[in-house]
């Protein structure tokens, strides 16, 4: 795979490799990814917690307590013919 960067950003990459945290450009640009992987998934899961909050304030829940999970069970019993 070849990427095309920015001279700036191509810089700060070389930059990095030559101050020895990095052994490569590849380096670098892999730990890039993985943060950015991390904040997208940071940013998602933040999100889900949001609109769990509201749920929760708004009273539209479920608790999942013993009688909900045996539902759950029978119902996935009966579907299935078990």
């Amino acid at each position: 795979m070849n990427i095309s960067l920015t001279s700036e950003l191509e810089n700060f990459v070389k930059a990095q490799v030559a101050s020895g945290q990095y052994s490569s450009a590849s380096e670098v640009i892999r730990e890039a990814l993985r943060g950015h992987i991390h904040s997208v998934r940071q940013r998602e899961f933040e999100q889900r917690l949001e609109l769990s909050r509201k749920a929760w304030s708004a009273g539209d829940v479920t608790e999942a307590d013993d009688a909900y999970f045996d539902g759950k069970i029978e119902r996935l019993r009966s579907r299935h013919g078990l």
